[in-house]
């Protein structure tokens, strides 16, 4: 896990988000996804099937491709898409599942892949809900972990950065369903 200490306007330099320097280079990030897809394959070694990825649609998606690359045994990917039932802006919702896994977990071995744990409810009611499908194992993978928002206590073993309090794009993570083409990651105010 890599402590991030300091985040960068992402505005500076340019006028747009993104244009400034990184809060995290995409070489950075590369060479920590392949950091992790090699302790991933080290636990992961001994196992009879492969590896079961179930990524976190979207945000998580970049993370999930790059980090499957990395990985030196065998994996299938599947898929979940968390939503919010929402009445009101300001309002969080009730968490549903819109698409959930479409092959069985009994008996697999399931890394959960999700870009960013924050509060934690999110990664939490879809890591039950995989629980309850049966695997032989469950655990989770993050590209990032901002903790100063967490309401729900998480178990993450494959952590790539520890960041500070800053609200994220890039690198698959978006804002309003923008700027997750960027390569790096960068900070908005």
């Amino acid at each position: 896990m890599r402590q991030v200490t300091s985040a960068q306007d992402a505005g500076r330099g340019g006028d747009r988000p993104g244009s400034g320097k990184p809060m995290i280079s995409a070489a950075r990030i590369k060479r920590r996804v392949r950091e992790l897809g090699r302790e991933i394959s080290e636990v992961y070694a001994d196992i009879d099937t492969p590896l079961v990825m179930v990524v976190i649609l979207k945000g998580a998606t970049v993370f999930a491709a790059d980090l499957l690359r990395s990985l030196s045994i065998p994996a299938e990917l599947e898929f979940v898409r968390p939503t919010r039932n929402r009445s009101g802006a300001a309002q969080r919702g009730r968490l549903r599942l819109a698409h959930m896994v479409a092959g069985s977990l009994v008996g697999r071995h399931v890394l959960l892949v999700t870009d960013i744990v924050d509060s934690g409810i999110t990664v939490n009611t879809v890591a039950n809900r995989i629980g309850r499908l049966g695997p032989a194992s469950l655990r989770i993978a993050t590209l990032l972990d901002r903790k100063a928002h967490r309401e729900v206590e998480v178990q993450i073993d494959f952590c790539g950065f520890v960041i500070p309090d800053r609200f994220v794009i890039g690198y698959g993570i978006d804002h309003a369903g923008l700027y997750r083409e960027l390569p790096d990651l960068h900070s908005l105010k």
